[in-house]
């Protein structure tokens, strides 16, 4: 993760109340490490592999969550390297109650990286991957395309 996805994600932490229970889609610690900004929450960190800062390993497309388990779930640096974007949303979507907040950043422009790399994500992507949620922020910066929504 860059610079610019961990102060996005850190921007949208700020809004939350503290002790929410959050998850951390694609939380394997490869350059960094959303963790530290969650400390004041229940955080959990997913992943399809073993490895630092991975609290439970799970496929994309099936976690191992009951329906609306979680206030939060966050993901950065990580969309880019899934398959099926569609189920990857739907799965996350599932797992966040009604009323629970997202935040999601990827890259637009970066160049190919951690094989492997599918997409790089642009906010029209992104808007309609999560089409039924009510859209609190998105946009585009340097490197990330991001948005912050909220499940209606």
């Amino acid at each position: 993760m860059h610079i610019q996805a961990y102060n996005l994600i850190s921007k949208f932490k700020d809004t939350l109340p503290k002790g929410l229970k959050v998850l951390d889609v694609g939380s394997f610690d490869v350059n960094g490490s959303l963790k530290p900004l969650f400390d004041e929450f229940d955080y959990v960190g997913l992943d399809i592999v073993e490895g630092k800062n991975v609290d439970v390993v799970s496929e994309p497309y099936s976690f191992p969550f009951e329906d609306g388990h979680f206030d939060v779930v966050v993901s950065s640096s990580c969309l880019e390297h899934v398959f099926e974007p569609h189920r990857w949303a739907k799965e996350v979507s599932r797992v966040l109650k009604k009323g629970g907040r997202l935040a999601v950043t990827a890259p637009h422009k970066i160049h190919y990286h951690n094989p492997p790399h599918y997409w790089n994500i642009r906010q029209d992507a992104l808007s309609m991957l999560f089409d039924d949620f009510q859209i609190d922020k998105i946009g585009e910066g340097e490197i990330d395309a991001y948005i912050f929504a909220t499940k209606i």
